[in-house]
């Protein structure tokens, strides 16, 4: 039996350092196999990129010092499909 994961493709130490921590300025983040091109292409990426973008500027917008609480606490959910967190335990302070 052969199954892929695609929850570790855009993780390889090989081309992504550090490859477990988000960097969203990463130098390579384009080398990501979200939402790719050529035959792969994803109809709903520009979609889900702009929603991403949005959802986040109103959140931070709204939240002063914002910061994971314990990054060493992080665990991830037993889902053999796609590696998402259990939890995302954050500490901030809402804007007055």
């Amino acid at each position: 039996m052969l199954m892929a994961r695609v929850g570790a493709a855009n993780r390889n130490p090989r081309i992504f350092e550090d490859p477990d921590r988000f960097d969203a300025k990463r130098s390579n983040a384009r080398r990501n196999i979200a939402f790719r091109h050529d035959e792969h292409f994803c109809p709903g990426a520009s979609l889900a990129r702009a929603e991403a973008r949005v959802s986040f500027e109103r959140l931070l917008a709204r939240l002063d010092d914002f910061q994971l609480v314990d990054p060493s606490r992080l665990s991830y959910a037993p889902i053999f499909v796609i590696r998402g967190l259990n939890a995302l335990p954050l500490r901030f302070r809402r804007r007055s």
